[in-house]
């Protein structure tokens, strides 16, 4: 385990599946947002994006922006970074193996109204059409966080390839390349 100093935000719930039930139980997960001061927090970040595969995901590039903030911008605060975790308590402990998804969004323009979801990524193994799915709703929960804190903004965002119709169930509409719910 890494000494992390994740602030905790609040306790929520997701579905998990066990044991090829096929109906999923409500499973108590935690909200925390990473303090990009803390130098552990940079450290379990990287942990998390080589756990999942390194450079090939979103985790890499969160790590390698938020690490930017710390390193290059002389700790100006940029980004939010959130993470879904397994864990419950000791967050001063966090298991970068309990994290189940990340998200990144871009604080800038928030003076202008304006809040750009940057990245968003669950675990490689908890991804929609993954064989080994466990759990359910991750980048759901993720982003109702960002909806209803910044509900008088204006979320713009830039959707991966297959993920258009994910952002649409939340009320994302389509504007040229990216998707935007305004505030």
């Amino acid at each position: 385990m890494i000494s992390f100093k994740a602030n905790p935000i609040y306790y929520t719930r997701i579905a998990k599946l066990e044991n090829n039930s096929t109906k999923p139980k409500p499973y108590k997960v935690s909200l925390v947002e990473l303090d990009y001061e803390n130098l552990n927090d940079i450290k379990s970040l990287k942990e998390t994006s080589e756990l999942w595969d390194n450079n090939e995901t979103f985790a890499f590039k969160i790590y390698q922006k938020f690490s930017e903030c710390y390193y290059k911008y002389q700790r100006e605060q940029k980004y939010r970074v959130l993470a879904l975790t397994q864990q419950s308590k000791n967050f001063n402990q966090l298991s970068p193996t309990q994290i189940l998804g990340l998200l990144m969004i871009d604080i800038r323009n928030s003076l202008e109204n304006n809040i750009y979801v940057d990245f968003l990524q669950t675990h490689p193994e908890h991804k929609t059409f993954s064989q080994t799915r466990t759990f359910n709703g991750i980048g759901r929960r993720l982003m109702e966080y960002i909806i209803e804190t910044y509900k008088n903004k204006n979320i713009n965002l830039f959707p991966s390839d297959n993920s258009s119709d994910f952002y649409q169930k939340l009320g994302f509409v389509k504007n040229g390349l990216k998707m935007i719910k305004k505030g």
